[in-house]
């Protein structure tokens, strides 16, 4: 019999569950979806679900339940914790956990807006594990932690090639004479499904939306610069490296974007 130390005490391998260490815990094999609860649903729940299986296939990531059974998971979970706004995180390894916690972001973070700083490294754009959401974020981690000692708040990868790509926890977005700019996937970034439901909604409001590399100096001479997640939804950045972006304060469409984003029609459970 092989025995192993685990969680404060020596126990048989076979005793732990699936009879080995998970993979997740090894070796950072895993996926994860953070999501919004708002007024005890899960809006968008159904596309998240579809990234992460969509990532499992692609990865080969087991999965044991079907779509519908991780949604129904989920709603329990949230139903038990009693969450009416808040976040929602699957994470899936080898096996499946589901928690919530209180939402991060204040009133003042909208109000003020962040300051951004550079990564200080760079990524490979040919890296296959970004446009999955992993639980490899360790780089992630550390380069936030550095941007938050300088007093920022989130924190820009660039590519090798000098590209934006994204934030530690954010895509980005660049309004610049009634062009809205975001870059593209291949630049090496996490396709977000708050991006995509921006992407949409910025087209149905009539704002010429592009898909195209953007470079850092491109935002300083931009309107306005938005950061999204399913959990801010959409966040203005005022400053990169000290230097300001826009007018140096949130700008009106900011604002305006994000409200559509919480109404109704926009900010849905269904696809």
């Amino acid at each position: 019999m092989q025995w192993v130390y685990y969680h404060e005490e020596l126990r048989p391998l076979d005793s732990l569950p699936g009879g080995q260490p998970d993979s997740g815990l090894l070796y950072g094999r895993g996926l994860f979806e953070t999501m919004r609860v708002r007024d005890g649903r899960v809006p968008w729940l159904a596309q998240h679900l579809e990234r992460l299986l969509c990532s499992a296939r692609r990865l080969g990531l087991p999965v044991v339940h079907s779509s519908d059974r991780l949604a129904q998971l989920v709603e329990q979970t949230v139903s038990a914790n009693r969450v009416g706004q808040g976040a929602v995180r699957l994470t899936l390894t080898d096996s499946l956990l589901i928690q919530c916690r209180p939402l991060p972001y204040r009133e003042e973070d909208y109000r003020q807006g962040w300051r951004l700083g550079l990564a200080p490294w760079q990524r490979s754009a040919a890296d296959p594990l970004l446009q999955h959401k992993t639980t490899a974020c360790w780089n992630n981690l550390l380069a936030r932690e550095q941007a938050r000692r300088a007093g920022r708040q989130e924190v820009l990868w660039l590519n090798t090639q000098g590209q934006v790509c994204e934030g530690s926890i954010s895509n980005i977005f660049v309004l610049q004479e009634g062009v809205l700019r975001t870059p593209p996937v291949q630049c090496g970034l996490l396709p977000g499904v708050a991006r995509a439901r921006l992407l949409e909604l910025a087209r149905r409001e009539g704002l010429e939306v592009r898909e195209e590399v953007i470079y850092p100096e491109q935002l300083y001479r931009a309107q306005e610069v938005w950061l999204t997640n399913a959990l801010l939804l959409l966040l203005p950045a005022v400053s990169l490296e000290e230097r300001p972006l826009g007018s140096g304060r949130p700008g009106p469409l900011a604002a305006r974007f994000y409200s559509l984003l919480l109404r109704q029609d926009a900010f849905r459970t269904d696809a």
